[in-house]
């Protein structure tokens, strides 16, 4: 009965840990409407050189998920002033995400500044692509899309970690793995 008695206890704790596994979720959607409430706390983006020489500042863009090359695109309004002339347009820019586990966060990654359509100041345009570049890619290193909780990250006392990143037409889905 004694051996009988551990093998069914043996049998009782398989069956559980394998039950717990099952609850360990293999992925996590960050919703297309939080990454949007994330990115209007984050905009507008106000840069500045030589004290109003040349200033830019970029509105709240549209977030637009673009699931076939697996990016993130911005669809946005900029208004610059460079010493007598007032430029105004819109812009598009694209970007691939990644995940950054020392701060639990996931980031835009290369942002691409893909079209520049200038409504007023049109001879500007290439002077200043180079500086919507760099206000994008700064703006995309400095600010996470999303960050985790440190509680998130652990599920039935079990840590997950982000394995991968795929935009879907819904969202951002992170994959997950379990960590040993």
């Amino acid at each position: 009965m004694n051996g009988m008695f551990k093998k069914f206890v043996a049998a009782t704790c398989v069956l559980a840990l394998t039950s717990c596994a099952a609850l360990i979720p293999k992925e996590h959607l960050i919703p297309k409407a939080q990454l949007v409430s994330t990115m209007q706390k984050q905009f507008p983006l106000h840069w500045d050189k030589g004290g109003g020489l040349l200033s830019i500042t970029m509105d709240v863009p549209q977030l637009v998920l673009l699931p076939v090359p697996n990016r993130v695109g911005m669809n946005g309004h900029f208004q610059a002033h460079a010493a007598l002339v007032d430029i105004e347009g819109d812009f598009t820019a694209s970007s691939q995400l990644r995940y950054d586990p020392a701060q639990r966060a996931v980031f835009l990654q290369a942002a691409s500044l893909d079209a520049l359509n200038l409504r007023k100041g049109n001879n500007f345009a290439e002077m200043l692509r180079p500086y919507i570049s760099r206000i994008l890619n700064d703006y995309a290193a400095k600010h996470p899309l999303y960050r985790f909780k440190p509680d998130e990250l652990v599920v039935l006392g079990v840590k997950v970690e982000v394995d991968g990143i795929v935009v879907t037409a819904d969202g951002v889905m992170l994959k997950l793995r379990t960590m040993p």
